[in-house]
C-alpha cells in the first residue's frame, strides 16, 4: 500500500497550492529558488544512489560496504511556523540522497493557518506529499501500520511527538530534533564593508532576536540589540551569523552568511549520507 494513502484525506490539493504560490509573491519566491539552488548545489546530488565498496583492511580481512538511501524520510513542523529556510535546509538533503518517499507533515491547530510560504517552498522544491492536520490526526493511522522500512523522522515542531509511536509504525533507524524551544539569536555584523540587507533579515527570519555588533553597530535598526563594537565570548550564544566570513571564523556560531544570502539556514547536523543506511560485512581473508 502506498503510504500516502495513510493520510490521503489530510493532503495539500492543488487550489490551496496555487492559492499559496500566489500570496508568496514574486521576490520571496525568487529568495526560494535561489536558496534550493544552493542547498542542491551544497549537496551535489549525483547519479549513484546506492552504492557497494570493498576494501582490503590493514588487519588483512575484507570490509564490503553497502550504502543506499532509506525508503522514507519524514519532517513534522508547525503549519504557522515562519522559517521556509529552515524546512527547505531539512529536506533538500534528503532529496540529494535520493530518499524515494518524503512526507512533510504541517502540523493544525484550532489556532493557526498554513503558513502559504511553506506550501510554495515545498512546491518549488518538488515535495509532493505535503499532509495537513491535527497532530492526533497525523499519528491515529500509525496504530495499525506495521512497516520494516527504514525511515528518518525529522522533528522541527517543538511539540510532544510520540516516538515511540513511530518507531512501532516504521522501522525508524534515525531521528533527530532541530531547533530548541528558546527562540533563535541571530548576530549581524555591521562594518563598512558589510551592510546587510536589513529587509530581507526581518522577513524571513522574523521569529529570530537580533543582536548587532561591528563598527557600523550605530546604523543599526532599532529593532536590534546593540552589544558593541567588537567581538567577545558572547558569540557562542548565537545560532545564525550574518557579516564577512573573515569575522564568522573567529566567532563559535555554528552558520553564517554573507551579503546577498541573507533569507538562508542549513542544518549542519544533516546531510545526504544522514538519510541513508550503511551496511557492512568482514570476510576473513585466507
Amino acid at each position: 500500500m502506498s503510504l500516502s494513502r495513510l493520510w490521503e484525506k489530510y493532503l495539500a490539493d492543488d487550489e490551496l497550492l496555487a492559492s499559496s504560490y500566489d500570496q508568496t509573491g514574486e521576490l520571496t519566491r525568487s529568495w526560494m529558488k535561489k536558496h534550493i539552488a544552493c542547498l542542491f548545489n551544497c549537496y551535489s546530488p549525483g547519479p549513484v544512489i546506492e552504492s557497494t565498496r570493498f576494501n582490503i583492511m590493514r588487519a588483512g580481512f575484507m570490509q564490503k560496504e553497502l550504502m543506499a538511501p532509506v525508503s522514507n524520510a519524514f519532517f513534522i513542523m508547525q503549519a504557522d511556523h515562519p522559517a521556509w529556510n529552515r524546512l527547505l535546509a531539512a529536506v533538500l538533503p534528503a532529496l540529494s540522497a535520493g530518499v524515494p518517499d518524503i512526507f512533510v507533515f504541517l502540523i493544525l491547530d484550532q489556532k493557526n493557518e498554513p503558513n502559504p510560504l511553506l506550501l510554495t517552498a515545498l512546491e518549488l522544491a518538488g515535495i509532493e506529499n505535503i499532509v495537513l492536520a491535527g497532530l492526533d490526526e497525523f499519528e491515529q493511522p500509525l496504530e495499525q501500520h506495521n512497516s520494516h522500512d527504514c525511515s528518518v523522522l525529522v522533528d522541527l515542531s517543538g511539540q510532544n511527538i510520540r516516538y515511540d509511536l513511530w518507531s512501532r509504525a516504521f522501522r525508524i533507524q534515525k531521528k533527530i530534533r532541530l531547533g530548541h524551544d528558546a527562540r533563535p539569536r541571530g548576530l549581524v555584523w555591521i562594518d563598512p564593508d558589510h551592510q546587510p540587507d536589513y529587509p530581507a533579515l526581518g522577513r524571513y527570519h522574523s521569529d529570530v532576536e537580533f543582536f548587532a555588533a561591528g563598527p557600523g553597530v550605530q546604523n543599526a535598526p532599532l529593532e536590534m540589540t546593540r552589544i558593541g563594537t567588537e567581538l567577545d565570548s558572547a558569540s557562542c550564544f548565537f545560532d545564525i551569523f550574518f557579516g564577512p566570513c573573515r569575522i564568522f571564523s573567529k566567532t563559535s556560531i555554528p552558520i553564517g552568511f554573507t551579503r546577498g544570502m541573507e533569507a538562508f539556514w542549513i542544518w549542519p547536523d544533516l546531510d545526504p549520507d544522514f538519510f541513508k543506511t550503511k551496511r557492512y560485512c568482514w570476510k576473513e581473508k585466507k
